[in-house]
């Protein structure tokens, strides 16, 4: 079996039945269904979430567990930023100190694109429809004005990157199933009035994972 970990957390919720996933778990399933639409989800690969690239440590036996069994493993974490104590080269060189730390083995794929700093969201920004880019020049102006007020008060928080994308979604329009997905981490990327999942920016992502999805 492949096994993608991601760094969000995914598995306890389900583990106790519930449909509840998250945004980064919900593109990857989408993505290797659109790319790669013979592999089945549960036999052929499965997304665990690690709950933070700092709980890595925790997931060892997983990772001995499938390398055993002949299954391989694959990490997508962020690249982060210098502004985060990343970017790509430190992020690279930490999680391969901990992959020979741990005695563990994986291949690695750092959001966005896997040269570049970033992450998932950095990502995400530029699958959107461009139909839709009103919606994120909006929060940009709402950011900036919380800035310019914080520069009075020092009382308010910007959500960046993360809360432009929430918001982009939150924004549309949607009936009553839909909103219940969206509020359970579905995020529509199979949508095409809402992602481009066809942008030369899945492409990195899409030739790491054919290595492995034959």
């Amino acid at each position: 079996m492949i096994k993608i970990f991601i760094e969000s957390g995914v598995n306890a919720a389900q583990k106790k039945g519930s449909k509840r996933t998250t945004n980064e778990q919900n593109f990857v399933e989408t993505l290797v269904a659109h790319y790669f639409p013979h592999a089945v989800l549960g036999t052929d690969y499965l997304v665990v979430g690690v709950n933070g690239k700092d709980q890595l440590p925790n997931t060892q036996p997983v990772f001995v567990e499938n390398t055993l069994m002949g299954g391989t493993n694959l990490i997508l974490f962020d690249a982060d930023t210098r502004k985060n104590g990343g970017g790509f080269a430190i992020r690279k060189r930490e999680l391969l100190q901990q992959k020979e730390a741990l005695g563990i083995e994986f291949d690695l794929f750092l959001w966005p694109n896997n040269h570049a700093d970033g992450d998932f969201e950095s990502l995400l920004l530029h699958l959107i429809n461009p139909r839709h880019k009103g919606l994120i020049d909006c929060y940009r102006r709402y950011e900036k004005g919380i800035s310019r007020m914080n520069r009075r008060h020092k009382m308010y928080m910007t959500q960046g990157r993360k809360g432009c994308i929430y918001s982009y979604i939150a924004a549309m329009k949607k009936d009553r199933t839909a909103q219940t997905e969206f509020s359970h981490g579905i995020w529509f990327f199979d949508n095409p009035e809402y992602w481009n999942l066809t942008s030369e920016w899945v492409f990195p992502l899409v030739a790491f994972l054919r290595q492995h999805f034959h």
